[in-house]
């Protein structure tokens, strides 16, 4: 039967905000393939992971009370399924802004999609957006809890973001305790549900926005791309955000000092 364990995070850890629970799978009798890896959060259903021998699962904590959750793991391969893996985090989401200055900054880049590597733009994005989150802390007064990097699927590769995958970004040594994740939909949503909530308690917040991707136009027409006085749409990880979906999410946001930046070409 199949072996699965989990690598991130480890036993007994204590996590917030957006968590990307990852780990290996194999089947060493080799008589059948991996078919998937299940995750359950302590009492809920069991639901599919990204991938098989590397898999992972983003998970938001905000969804849950503060306290202790049991995450539980399996593998399938069509016939058997492991044994159960199974470690116990802590969740603890401060509703207390650690900083006074009030401040938030998300950063989104998705770089890699999965097509050909002439239209990949590496891990530079990445790259960038740890610069710029640096810059923020160290110069203007940014908490690191405040600051959220969603990158890809979570997952950094070799060969400058054309090659495997190695680690999840959470997995990194990070100069700065801020938090990481996949450019998903989900992900992004509930990022920036998080931030407006937040930030909106407070009349001196202020709010920074990267957005780094592919835009989405017409391939055959390099010129203007056939979006000229047509609604403008970037790529995420798993999906397509379009202006109008943008700026509906950012509709509640109060706070009047706000930078946006979107590089999408």
């Amino acid at each position: 039967k199949p072996d699965v364990t989990i690598s991130y995070p480890l036993d007994k850890a204590t996590v917030s905000s957006l968590v990307m629970i990852s780990g290996t799978s194999s089947d060493p009798d080799g008589d059948n393939e991996l078919r998937k890896v299940e995750v359950k959060i302590s009492d809920n259903k069991w639901v599919n992971a990204e991938g098989t021998t590397q898999w992972s699962y983003d998970w938001n904590t905000y969804e849950y009370k503060d306290g202790m959750c049991t995450i539980s793991v399996r593998a399938w391969d069509g016939k058997e399924y492991s044994d159960i893996q199974t470690i116990t985090l802590e969740v603890d989401n401060p509703e207390v802004v650690e900083s006074d200055s009030h401040k938030w900054a998300i950063f989104i880049a998705t770089a890699n999609l999965p097509i050909d590597n002439e239209s990949k733009l590496g891990n530079g994005g990445l790259y960038l957006a740890e610069d710029i989150a640096a810059h923020l802390i160290e110069s203007c007064n940014y908490a690191t809890s405040n600051i959220i990097i969603l990158f890809d699927d979570g997952w950094i590769r070799d060969d400058n973001g054309y090659g495997e995958k190695l680690m999840t970004l959470q997995e990194r040594n990070h100069e700065y305790d801020i938090t990481y994740g996949g450019a998903t939909k989900d992900n992004v949503v509930n990022s920036f549900d998080r931030i407006i909530n937040q930030s909106n308690n407070y009349r001196d917040s202020e709010v920074f926005i990267w957005i780094f991707s592919h835009g989405y136009g017409d391939l055959n027409n390099s010129l203007t791309g056939g979006k000229v006085l047509e609604s403008s749409q970037i790529f995420l990880w798993d999906d397509i955000f379009s202006d109008r979906e943008l700026g509906e999410l950012l509709f509640p946001l109060k706070s009047k000092k706000v930078c946006i930046i979107v590089d999408a070409c």
